[in-house]
C-alpha cells in the first residue's frame, strides 16, 4: 500500500511540473537537439541584407522610402519570383510621391508581397482564433493573396522555434504568415500549404497539427553564425555592382542585417542572435522541406508522464537496486528511441525531459525504498539470528534471505545436545549469585564453540543447550562441525570442572548426544513470536542420546558414525532402547579426532 501512494504522489507531482512547464529550459534545450536539422537550402532563397556596410553607403536607418521602391521595382521587373521587404509600410511617409511610387509598383508587379502586422492582445484566451486589438496593413492597396502576417512569438525562453500559420480577421478572412505564401510559389501545386474554413490547415493532402496554441514548430536549416543562405548586402544593388537580372527566377527577401537595426532574436541554432529576415527563410525553407512538427497535446502529454512515471518505478520495484541502474538506462535509451522514431515518422514531439527525470526519480526513490527495506531486513534478521549465531553466519544469512523466510523448511542438518552432570545438586549447595556465575562460563565456553563452527545456538534451558549444524546456512559438512564443537567442548570444560571441584568439593561433568539426519527447519511460532529452531525425529534422537551420555561422553548415533567415521576415532557400545523407538539404536561414542 506505501508503495502505491509513493507511484500516486511521484505521478502527481510529475503532473504538477509538466503541466505548469517549470522545466521549460532544459526540456526546450533537449528537444532543439532532435529538431533542429542544419541541411542545405533552396538556392533559390536569396537575402538582400541591409547590413552595416550598407547603411555606411548609403546612409543611417530609416531610408527615404524612394530608395526602396527604386530597389523594389528593379529587382521585381527583373523575373523574380517573389519580392518580400521584411518592412511595414503601415504608415505615410514625407514624400507623398514616394508612397505613390510604392502604390505603383505594388499595382505594376504581382510578385511584389508585402507584410502585415498584428497587435495581439498580451493576454490571450485562446480557443480557435487570436485576439488582436489592432491590424496594421500596408498604406497602399495591395491584394490579399499577396500579403502576411510577420508575427512570431517566442517561447517562454525568448527563443522561437513555433509559427502562427494564419491569424482569422475580424472580417473571418485568415492571412496567413508570409512564409506560406513564399513557400506555395515554389512547391509543387499538390504540395501547397492550404487551409479551410474551419482553421485546419493543409500541406498537400497531409494535415498539419497545430498545438493548443494553434501554432507549429519548423525545423531549422541554417545557423546565424554561418548561414546557408546567400546573403547579399544591399548597396550592392543600389550601386549596380549586382545586376538586378541576377535574381530572376528566385524569392528576394529584403530586410534588416544590422544590429542596430533591433531586428534580432533568439533561435535553438546557437546563442548568437538571428536577423528577422533570416528567420523568415528558415520557415520557409522548414515549409518546403516539409519540417513542420508539433508538441504533443497537453492532455496526452499530461497523461503519458504520469502513466510513465508510475510504470517505471512499478518496473524499479520489481528488480533488485543493483540491477536498477541497468534498466534505468534500457528505459532511457528505450523511450529516446520512440521520441526519435516518432518525432520522424509523424512529426509529433513527445516529452522527453519531464519522462526522463519521472524515470530517474522512480529509480532514486526506490533504491531508497529497497535500501530501508533491506535495512529493515537486516535489523530483523539480526535480532533472530544475532543472539543464535555467530557474525560470519549472519552475514552469509543476510545475503540469503530466502534461507529464514517465515515457515518450515525440510533440511539435512546435526543437532547437538548439552547437559552438565552433577549440577542440580551443585546449585542447592551454593548461593544464586555464584550458581549464575558459573553457568554463565558454562554457557560462554559452549557458544565461543558452537559459534567457531559456524553452529546455531538453538536454545538455552537451564543448564542445557541445543545447537544445530548445516542451518540455517546449509553445510555440507555439518556432522564434522558438530562433533569437533563436542570435543572442544568437551576439552575446555574440563578446567572449568577443577575449578569447581576444587572450589567446591563437586564434580560436575558434561553430556552430549549428537544426531544426524533430515529435521523441519525454519520459524516456528506466531508472527508476533518466532523461534527458530528444529523439530523431528533427529532432534528427539539427538536429545535421548545426551539424557542417556555419561558424565564426559559424547554419543553419537549410526547416522552421524556413518558421516564422520574417516575422521573421527570412535567406539561401537551397546544399543540401547529409547523413548519412541521400537527397535534398539545403535550409539558411538567419540574419543577423538584422527590426527593426519
Amino acid at each position: 500500500m506505501r508503495r502505491f501512494l509513493i507511484a500516486i504522489f511521484l505521478g502527481c507531482f510529475m503532473l504538477l511540473l509538466f503541466r505548469f512547464d517549470s522545466l521549460y529550459m532544459i526540456e526546450n534545450i533537449l528537444s532543439d537537439k532532435l529538431t533542429m536539422q542544419t541541411r542545405a537550402v533552396d538556392p533559390r532563397i536569396k537575402i538582400l541584407a541591409i547590413d552595416t556596410n550598407s547603411l555606411e553607403k548609403v546612409g543611417r536607418w530609416p531610408w527615404s522610402r524612394s530608395i526602396m521602391v527604386d530597389i523594389i521595382d528593379k529587382v521585381a521587373s527583373q523575373g523574380a519570383i517573389a519580392v518580400w521587404p521584411d518592412i511595414l509600410f503601415t504608415e505615410k511617409s514625407d514624400e507623398p510621391l514616394a508612397d505613390q511610387a510604392l502604390a505603383d509598383v505594388v499595382d505594376k508587379y504581382d510578385n511584389v508581397y508585402l507584410p502585415v502586422y498584428f497587435e495581439l492582445k498580451s493576454v490571450q484566451n485562446i480557443k480557435s482564433v487570436y485576439d488582436y486589438e489592432d491590424l496594421k496593413s500596408p498604406v497602399v492597396g495591395i491584394p490579399m493573396m499577396r500579403i502576411g502576417h510577420i508575427n512570431v512569438l517566442p517561447d517562454h525562453d525568448n527563443i522561437i522555434r513555433r509559427i502562427n500559420l494564419g491569424i482569422p480577421t475580424l472580417a473571418e478572412e485568415v492571412i496567413p504568415i508570409i512564409d506560406v505564401r513564399i513557400a506555395n510559389l515554389l512547391l509543387e501545386e499538390k504540395s501547397r500549404v492550404s487551409w479551410d474554413d474551419n482553421h485546419n490547415w493543409y500541406r498537400g493532402r497531409e494535415s498539419i497539427n497545430l498545438d493548443s496554441n494553434l501554432q507549429v514548430g519548423f525545423s531549422y536549416a541554417s545557423s546565424a553564425v554561418e548561414s546557408k543562405f546567400e546573403i547579399i548586402p544591399i548597396w550592392k544593388v543600389i550601386e549596380r555592382q549586382i545586376d538586378p537580372a541576377y535574381f530572376e527566377n528566385s524569392i528576394v527577401m529584403i530586410g534588416p542585417y544590422a544590429s542596430g537595426l533591433q531586428d534580432q532574436y533568439l533561435t535553438p541554432m546557437g546563442k548568437t542572435p538571428m536577423f528577422g529576415v533570416e528567420i523568415h527563410a528558415n520557415i520557409v525553407q522548414a515549409i518546403l522541406d516539409n519540417k513542420l512538427y508539433t508538441r504533443v497535446g497537453d492532455s496526452y502529454g499530461t497523461l503519458l508522464v504520469v502513466l510513465l512515471t508510475i510504470l517505471g518505478f512499478a518496473l524499479f520495484e520489481l528488480v533488485r537496486a543493483r540491477w536498477g541502474i541497468i534498466l534505468l538506462f534500457i528505459l532511457v535509451i528505450g523511450y529516446s528511441a520512440v521520441v526519435y522514431y516518432i518525432f520522424h515518422a509523424f512529426a509529433i514531439l513527445l516529452p522527453y525531459f519531464y519522462v526522463i527525470l519521472a524515470l530517474i526519480i522512480g529509480y532514486i526513490c526506490s533504491t531508497i525504498l529497497q535500501y530501508l527495506q533491506e535495512v529493515k531486513e537486516r535489523n530483523r534478521i539480526t535480532g533472530i539470528f544475532g543472539r543464535y549465531v555467530s557474525k560470519v553466519v549472519v552475514n552469509e544469512i543476510l545475503a540469503n534471505p530466502k534461507e529464514i523466510e517465515v515457515g518450515g523448511i525440510r533440511k539435512d542438518v546435526s543437532v547437538m545436545f548439552i547437559d552438565i552432570r552433577g549440577f542440580t545438586p551443585l546449585s542447592e549447595k551454593m548461593e544464586p549469585e555464584e550458581v549464575i556465575k558459573i553457568l554463565n562460563r558454562y554457557l560462554d565456553l559452549c557458544t565461543k564453540a558452537v559459534f567457531k563452527y559456524e553452529g546455531t545456538l538453538d536454545k538455552i534451558i537451564g543448564d542445557g543447550v541445543m545447537t544445530i549444524f548445516g542451518a540455517p546456512i546449509a553445510q555440507d559438512d555439518h556432522a564434522d562441525r558438530a562433533t569437533r564443537t563436542a570435543l572442544e567442548i568437551k576439552s575446555n570444560y574440563e578446567l572449568l570442572a577443577e575449578e569447581i571441584q576444587k572450589e567446591y568439593g563437586f564434580d560436575v561433568n558434561l553430556g552430549i548426544g549428537i544426531n544426524s539426519g533430515s529435521a523441519v527447519i525454519g520459524n516456528i511460532g506466531s508472527h508476533d513470536r518466532l523461534d527458530y529452531t528444529a523439530i523431528g525425529d533427529t532432534v528427539n534422537l539427538a536429545a535421548r542420546l545426551e539424557s542417556n551420555a555419561k558424565p564426559g561422553q559424547i554419543l553419537i548415533s549410526r547416522e552421524t558414525f556413518a558421516r564422520i567415521s574417516e575422521r573421527f576415532r570412535c567406539r561401537e557400545l551397546d544399543p540401547i532402547s529409547v523413548k519412541g523407538k521400537k527397535d534398539l539404536v545403535e550409539i558411538y561414542e567419540v574419543e577423538g579426532e584422527i590426527a593426519e
